[in-house]
């Protein structure tokens, strides 16, 4: 029982389970702050 405790808490960054859905909040978070810079001048 411990065995399996501690290796879910000691699980480094690349065995952790990719989130893709954070991926494309990062892709629209850039968008839309590229289109803000870029409409500040008009």
């Amino acid at each position: 029982m411990t065995d399996t405790v501690e290796d879910s808490t000691n699980r480094t960054f690349t065995q952790l389970e990719r989130r893709y859905d954070l991926d494309w909040l990062r892709v629209i978070t850039i968008f839309i702050v590229f289109v803000y810079h870029c409409t500040k001048f008009f």
